[in-house]
């Protein structure tokens, strides 16, 4: 697979990622897909900074076609709690940005959907780990895993 390492970060085929992201922002007309990405790089930066209060650092930052991931180091294991912490940090962001910019509707919109969003509980959003961390801090993993990919089944449903 192709990939562009720069320091920590990752780039997943990044000629291909940054020309569909040049072709979006070029024929961007409204403005959106800009405040939309902001939206998100204000969201991943809600979870580094969570990270770096809990004192877990990033191995390295992935940047893919399905959005960022932040890898830690292996054998590097958090509480299940801190971990629900650092994974709700990036809509709770989104959500504090959107009520301190409840006058700017364009902006307010942007992050209250993309806050909104990644707190359903399906499979690799945030809703979807927070769900996770609580299931298994509750009950064993096999039942964890369980209830994790029917509620993800069901949301998805419900959304299709």
């Amino acid at each position: 697979m192709n990939r562009l390492r720069v320091g920590k970060l990752v780039f997943r085929d990044p000629v291909l990622l940054c020309g569909v992201v040049y072709l979006l922002l070029y024929f961007d007309a409204s403005g959106f897909l800009r405040l939309g990405l902001l939206a998100a790089v204000l969201h991943e930066a809600g979870h580094l900074l969570a990270m770096a209060c809990l004192g877990k650092r990033p191995q390295r930052i992935v940047f893919g076609g399905f959005g960022v991931r932040i890898e830690t180091p292996p054998g590097v294991q958090v509480a299940y709690g801190k971990e629900a912490l650092i994974y709700a940090a990036g809509p709770v962001v989104n959500l504090l940005l959107a009520a301190a910019f409840s006058a700017c509707p364009a902006v307010w919109r942007t992050h209250l959907v993309l806050g909104l969003f990644n707190l359903l509980p399906m499979g690799v959003l945030d809703g979807g780990q927070i769900l996770r961390c609580v299931l298994q801090q509750r009950m064993e993993m096999d039942k964890a895993d369980f209830w994790m990919k029917a509620c993800s089944f069901f949301c998805g449903v419900i959304m299709a």
